[in-house]
């Protein structure tokens, strides 16, 4: 069974491969900074939530849809984090 990472993280992908998990990537281009929650413990999973759901209507396939998220809270509070430039 085909395997859809939903993330264009390196990182999550190199462990994919060492793993040597059979998959591809797709990104669900969703605005991320729109999904906020008061409940810093829900907000990762309501981001993976809205990338599954687009990655679900674009993609159309059949397979296992794996999205996820991560933030960064610093003594209680949402730490907005940018990318680092390459």
């Amino acid at each position: 069974m085909k395997i859809i990472l939903g993330t264009a993280s390196e990182w999550r992908q190199k462990i994919f491969r060492e793993m040597e998990y059979d998959f591809e990537v797709e990104m669900a281009e969703i605005d991320e900074k729109l999904i906020r929650s008061n409940d810093l413990k829900k907000l990762p999973l309501l981001i993976a939530r809205a990338k599954a759901e687009k990655l679900k209507k674009k993609t159309g396939k059949s397979g296992i849809l794996v999205t996820l998220d991560e933030i960064v809270v610093f003594e209680g509070i949402f730490v907005e984090v940018k990318p680092l430039q390459k």
